[in-house]
């Protein structure tokens, strides 16, 4: 699976993988929102936003990733402009190793539902 953060701030912050295929996301006390992307082949792209609210100290979210009948449509029109959008757009701030690991990953998919 390939997982994407879109963080609306200006600093970074750290993404870990945990034990179970769980992720903890430091969120940097300027940021004003979260936004999370899992991707993975085969499945529909999920995404879950959560604005920051007082009084909350920890949020938990399980995606639930649904299986796509039709892989190379959904490709082709939705995460591939959403992750090329994504290695692109200046606010981001994505590392040039991060936008090649995603293109990398992209290019490979793309390669698989040529007919």
């Amino acid at each position: 699976m390939l997982g994407c953060s879109l963080l609306r701030s200006q600093g970074a912050f750290p993404v870990r993988l945990q034990d179970g295929g769980r992720f903890r996301i430091q969120f940097d006390l300027r940021a004003s929102a979260i936004e999370t992307v899992f991707i993975a082949p085969q499945y529909r792209m999920e995404r879950f936003r959560f604005q920051r609210q007082m009084g909350i100290g920890e949020l938990r979210y399980q995606a639930r990733m649904n299986a796509e009948s039709n892989w190379r449509e959904h490709l082709i029109l939705e995460v591939s402009p959403f992750l090329e959008n994504f290695i692109l757009e200046p606010r981001y701030k994505l590392a040039p190793t991060h936008q090649l690991f995603i293109g990398d990953w992209l290019d490979r998919e793309r390669e698989k539902v040529q007919d």
